[in-house]
């Protein structure tokens, strides 16, 4: 198949199988090179730094691949490197994400849903959990919205307030 769009190519392969009562064969599964997206990249991630890019990398192209587990264990990764680049290695994740609250970087209910993400992952990292589909979506929308949060949030307000001091001096005082 080639998209109308961008014009990529997949390739796909159907695999046949028998009907019990007629013998006409029938599709029973389709599998796709490269494999289908599992998730659509935010545009916003090309203006991360590269070490946040290259894990989401490797996190989407886990979930591209079905491998939940270590697209789990990634988002753990992903936030403790965030961690780690904001307020430096300070002892545990509890630790970790109250220090974000006391910076500021985030609020208190953001800490609760940051640390629902962080077990997750530390379990899929050290008892074998492997959540399902509808899980990892919910760990990479909560991924996401953070690191939009604490990386791309504060350089979108910078634009703006530099807009608007543009249009402040452009715009005509009262007399």
């Amino acid at each position: 198949m080639k998209c109308r769009d961008c014009g990529t190519m997949t390739f796909l392969v159907d695999h046949y199988v028998g009907h019990e009562m007629s013998g006409d064969p029938y599709v029973d599964r389709t599998e796709y090179f490269p494999p289908l997206p599992f998730r659509f990249r935010p545009d916003w991630i090309a203006k991360l730094p590269e070490n946040y890019r290259s894990i989401l990398n490797e996190i989407y192209s886990a979930l591209d691949n079905s491998l939940y587990r270590l697209a789990s264990a990634g988002t753990r990764t992903a936030i403790d490197c965030l961690i780690i680049d904001k307020i430096g290695d300070i002892g545990g994740f509890k630790e970790k994400v109250e220090e974000l609250v006391g910076k500021g970087l985030i609020d208190n209910r953001e800490q609760d849903v940051l640390l629902a993400l962080i077990e997750a992952g530390s379990a899929s990292a050290h008892r074998s959990f492997a959540p399902g589909e509808d899980l990892i979506k919910h760990m990479m929308d909560i991924l996401e919205k953070i690191l939009f949060k604490i990386c791309i949030e504060p350089m979108e307000k910078q634009v703006l307030e530099e807009k608007a001091k543009f249009l402040r001096e452009k715009t005509p005082k009262r007399e």
